[in-house]
């Protein structure tokens, strides 16, 4: 379900998570009254998205920079991966082993070498570090 955001500022990481959360119109809150909000939701629910130019600038210069440092883009990649893979990605990250990280997540170590291997194969990786460092990079984790 497409979200809308009323808020006085929004930062570039704020607005990437967002739309990757669903968020597809942001309206400044000095700007929102009935009117304009009943319009954009009717926009939005009829699939556009509204956001000032400045924020659609700041998303694509985000793209470009991970197309360039990657080689993919990122949302591509985090579409492929489930909220259990960046957790397990995330403790990677942090140093942890397989056995840490079963039992942070209380999954069992078979449970957290599948989904590690489900990861690597993916995002195309060789091993874990090459995965997260790509994670990384790309702006998964």
């Amino acid at each position: 379900m497409p979200i809308i955001l009323v808020a006085d500022e929004v930062s570039t990481s704020d607005l990437i998570d967002a739309v990757c959360h669903g968020v597809r119109a942001v309206l400044p809150r000095a700007m929102v009254n009935p009117e304009v909000l009943d319009r954009c939701v009717t926009a939005v629910a009829s699939g556009a998205a509204i956001m000032s130019p400045d924020l659609i600038g700041d998303l694509l210069r985000y793209i470009v920079r991970l197309h360039g440092a990657g080689g993919r883009i990122a949302a591509v990649d985090a579409a492929r991966l489930t909220k259990r893979d960046i957790e397990v990605l995330q403790l990677l990250a942090e140093g942890l082993n397989t056995a840490d990280i079963a039992a942070a997540l209380r999954y069992s170590s078979r449970t957290v070498k599948n989904v590690i291997h489900q990861i690597m194969q993916r995002l195309d990786v060789r091993n874990r570090p090459h995965a997260v460092a790509y994670a990384v990079r790309t702006g998964l984790i």
